[in-house]
């Protein structure tokens, strides 16, 4: 009798993440994991008490993967904030279902864009925002106004890919958010 697989709580999360990235989020069931798995519903109860928990785990995983998304974006000559902007208009045309989950459905665990302009981990996104060669530097409510407009604008493009409403090019996307920006800000961002 071949010895009996070891399911982890890691291949557990690593099937419902692809599950995801494959069939969306709400294709994720204590019986397709098992089933791609090659194992009963057991191994996963006996990790996790219920479905809820692993789902909790599974957004937390993606939100980190999201967050490694932004990060490892490479664009070179091009300013920061215009660059975050496009890898969130990327990871929604490359990585809907995972786009969808963290974006499209109430799991945002954020109550609202002003708690994301107003959490304080985000703030290095404020710093990035270019201030306009005649001007003094821009005030932390001109930025908070600046990237709520500029993140709006952005979400807007990026749902409409993720919900394939529009297929715009990297170079269409740039042009896009920086003619956002200029009328938003009246600073260019391109460099």
């Amino acid at each position: 009798m071949p010895p009996k697989q070891k399911i982890s709580r890691e291949d557990i999360l690593n099937t419902a993440f692809e599950l995801t990235r494959l069939h969306g989020f709400e294709s994720v069931t204590a019986r397709k994991i098992a089933e791609a798995l090659h194992c009963s519903t057991q191994p996963i109860f006996r990790i996790y008490e219920n479905m809820t928990d692993v789902k909790s785990d599974l957004f937390h995983r993606i939100n980190e993967y999201f967050g490694d998304y932004l990060t490892h974006y490479q664009m070179p000559d091009v300013n920061p904030f215009l660059r975050i902007g496009v890898a969130y208009i990327e990871f929604a045309k490359n990585e809907s279902n995972f786009f969808h989950m963290l974006f499209l459905s109430n799991n945002l665990q954020m109550n609202s864009i002003y708690d994301l302009v107003n959490n304080k981990e985000h703030f290095f996104i404020l710093e990035m925002i270019p201030n306009s060669g005649d001007s003094e530097d821009k005030s932390l409510g001109d930025q908070k106004d600046i990237f709520m407009k500029i993140w709006l604008f952005t979400h807007g493009i990026a749902t409409m890919i993720a919900t394939n409403n529009i297929k715009l090019s990297n170079e269409e996307i740039i042009t896009h958010l920086n003619q956002a920006f200029e009328a938003f800000s009246h600073v260019e961002i391109t460099e």
